[in-house]
């Protein structure tokens, strides 16, 4: 079967009649006839038998059905990243990135980029990586920014620099080594996350106290500046969210995260899209160099 012959099954099954199978695809009724007329004579079977006054499915037809389904839903698909391909202008930027990242840095590269091209269209989605994985696949974001993700056959991945992770929630006053901090009361993530590994990698000895989960690094922020709580962020986190600034202290030696953007195999990222990227490496290296406090 030809796929004009399968869009014709498809809308004639759909609809119970040749009728309105043609309004359905906007095509005169003579060549729905004329199309399933030739899919039967190539099949030597019949597709459909009147039944009061509807096409229903042969025998012969309910068994090809499922995969026609599975077939049409394929065609689909591809109409739709077809759509979102021509969607996708050389002026735009459709980007993802993780909410902690959606706080501070990546306003700062879209006010950047958007001074050099003040007319361009800039579309930010934010999520967690599995979603960004999603988008990406689906082509409704071209690139996301996280921290180092999962292996993905069908996606490459860049490092972009380095970000050092702080723990908020002691003043640096207080506390000399957070290392020596009382990790009881240390607020966690869900299993996959990358602080969830840092924490397992220092073997913190403790029973968590009163356990408080969280699924973001800006929300275990916030909840450490009312609380007394410690929670282990990105810098950029800690910047944005903690309005005492002595409310974070970095790790010596330094507990780092890749920051990387993501991108699907098939194409590598447009030269807006690295200009972007660019940009973004340059303000995470100008941040490190300016706002670092002294330990």
């Amino acid at each position: 079967m030809k796929i004009r012959h399968i869009e014709i099954f498809h809308a004639i099954r759909t609809t119970g009649s040749v009728s309105r199978a043609a309004q359905l695809l906007n095509i005169s009724q003579s060549a729905v006839s004329k199309t399933l007329g030739h899919a039967e004579l190539q099949l030597k079977f019949k597709l459909f038998e009147r039944v009061k006054g509807r096409l229903k499915l042969t025998p012969e037809a309910q068994s090809l059905a499922p995969e026609i389904e599975r077939m049409m839903n394929q065609l689909e698909h591809i109409r739709s990243l077809a759509s979102n391909i021509h969607q996708h202008p050389a002026g735009s930027l459709k980007l993802g990135c993780l909410p902690s990242l959606g706080l501070h840095l990546m306003p700062q590269a879209v006010s950047l980029i958007r001074q050099r091209y003040p007319d361009i269209n800039i579309e930010i989605t934010t999520g967690h990586e599995s979603e960004l994985i999603r988008k990406l696949r689906s082509r409704e974001i071209n690139i996301a920014f996280t921290f180092k993700p999962d292996e993905y056959p069908d996606c490459l991945s860049s490092t972009i620099a380095k970000v050092n992770m702080v723990l908020a929630g002691p003043r640096r006053d207080q506390v000399n080594d957070p290392r020596q901090a009382d990790f009881r009361k240390l607020i966690t993530y869900s299993a996959g996350d990358p602080v969830t590994r840092i924490i397992e990698a220092m073997a913190i000895p403790y029973q968590f106290t009163n356990q408080v989960k969280v699924e973001t690094y800006y929300v275990a922020a916030a909840i450490a500046e009312y609380e007394d709580r410690l929670a282990i962020v990105d810098e950029f986190t800690a910047k944005f969210v903690l309005k005492d600034q002595s409310r974070y202290i970095y790790f010596d030696p330094p507990i780092t995260l890749d920051l990387v953007v993501i991108y699907r195999e098939q194409g590598p990222p447009s030269t807006l899209e690295k200009q972007f990227i660019g940009g973004v490496r340059r303000l995470v290296r100008q941040e490190q160099a300016n706002g670092i406090p002294t330990r």
